[in-house]
């Protein structure tokens, strides 16, 4: 894994992975293998929310979030992703809006207590906006190592963080 690293490191610095004509897809595995390691995590693909218990208790959350931003809870979940580390989950959300077509995703983050009860408020993560090279999504990401979320791309995608309750 260090070799790894170190060759991806001196890719960068010489400049021949951030040209948009790069193919990336094999340094994948290497990212995913940077974010987890030494990190006491899981992380769980689910297409089916039935029986999700702590999803199920933010669809409330999800559902005023589609209100606000697209006026709809017209909407199918492609897919929910569940990372954990220590107290806090992290459910990556891909879903459609179903009278557009439009395929967009949220992450909402929720601390939890000991007994398992959700603590605090929920963190809304939310990355829009064109990436610099096109074959690039602008979404969001959580980062295990440093507990911190980050958009996937370069270029005008931005990110908006917001605590609901």
């Amino acid at each position: 894994m260090k070799n790894s690293l170190i060759a991806f490191m001196l890719l960068v610095a010489l400049g021949l992975i951030a040209s948009c004509n790069t193919d990336l897809s094999s340094f994948e595995e290497l990212d995913h293998e940077v974010q987890s390691e030494g990190v006491a995590a899981y992380s769980q693909k689910i297409n089916n929310t039935n029986g999700n218990s702590d999803f199920n208790a933010l669809l409330p959350l999800f559902e005023d979030y589609l209100l606000e931003k697209y006026n709809t809870t017209d909407y199918t979940i492609n897919s929910l992703d569940i990372e954990q580390k220590d107290d806090k989950k992290i459910f990556a959300i891909v879903f459609e809006i179903v009278p557009t077509g439009i395929i967009e995703s949220v992450m909402l983050g929720q601390s939890y207590s000991t007994l398992g009860n959700p603590t605090g408020p929920t963190t809304v993560v939310t990355c829009s906006g064109p990436c610099k090279c096109p074959y690039e999504t602008c979404r969001e990401r959580y980062v295990r190592i440093t507990d911190s979320y980050e958009c996937t791309c370069e270029g005008d995608c931005s990110m908006t963080i917001t605590k609901k309750q």
